[in-house]
């Protein structure tokens, strides 16, 4: 699985935000340990106050020139020291709390924020944009999402079901599970996913799937080459006809955050194509 879907792979029951250190308020300099905070903050208005981001950065544009920290899962404390935050943004990743508890015990205010299912997008606006003076701006941004969604809700709700499966590794084969960000995703587009049980990314075997029978495999593996004739075995394999192949590469599905209106209508487009 690719190191990007750290940010998404965390536990089903997403924990409330929290402080690691004395908490702030009004901070002017941000580090931003986790992309799809950092495009929220930038949604806000407050890009401006945002100075260090992670390795995985690449929206909006203007993050290409700031600073890189390390990753989400393994920040670079000095790195971090060296942009003289007032605060640290990040997500309950596995594998960061011990990173994130240096952070705090160097005196850096840490805000963990979850990032896993919707309600964690509209939880996250409201938080960041009390922390960063743009409450208003967040009451905006989030009821713009929503309509977004419910429409996207009500196209599907007039479709057909269709059956999914979105694919984010190769090496392993690896899909989202139930409750993941993705699997919400699926299900408010009328979608089922095939991968009913198992963690929020399951490791599948090719029998397996194509004895799921999904119609239509979402290749989300943001660039990762499939071996060669993966999807030939997988049609030779299915009990009647082959699922539709579909890559998209689009790193606003990964991440709860500003872009999801349009990332959800291309995920919409590809589970269901028109004539």
């Amino acid at each position: 699985m690719s190191p990007l879907l750290a940010v998404v792979a965390l536990t089903v029951a997403s924990p409330a935000p929290r402080w690691l250190g004395t908490p702030v308020v009004s901070p002017r300099r941000v580090v931003s340990l986790a992309p799809s905070l950092t495009e929220l903050a930038f949604a806000l208005g407050r890009g401006d106050r945002v100075v260090g981001v992670t390795r995985f950065d690449d929206a909006p544009p203007e993050v290409k020139s700031l600073p890189r920290v390390g990753g989400f899962v393994d920040p670079d404390p000095e790195a971090v020291l060296a942009r003289k935050p007032d605060v640290v943004l990040a997500v309950p990743v596995p594998g960061a709390q011990q990173r994130l508890e240096v952070l705090a015990r160097l005196g850096l205010p840490v805000l963990v924020v979850p990032a896993e299912t919707l309600d964690d997008l509209w939880t996250a606006i409201d938080v960041l944009g009390r922390l960063l003076d743009a409450g208003p701006r967040g009451v905006a941004l989030a009821s713009s999402l929503r309509a977004r969604l419910d429409a996207a809700r009500a196209g599907a709700a007039a479709a057909p079901a269709v059956r999914a499966v979105v694919v984010v590794g190769y090496r392993p084969l690896v899909a989202a599970g139930p409750q993941s960000f993705l699997d919400h995703l699926l299900r408010l587009l009328n979608a089922t996913n095939v991968v009913e049980r198992g963690p929020s990314f399951a490791h599948l075997d090719l029998e397996a799937l194509a004895a799921s029978r999904p119609d239509v495999v979402v290749d989300l593996t943001m660039g990762e080459s499939a071996p060669e004739g993966l999807w030939d075995r997988l049609a030779a394999l299915a009990r009647g006809p082959a699922p539709r192949v579909v890559r998209l590469d689009d790193s606003a599905l990964l991440r709860p955050g500003p872009r999801l209106g349009e990332a959800l209508e291309r995920l919409a487009a590809a589970l269901r194509p028109r004539p």
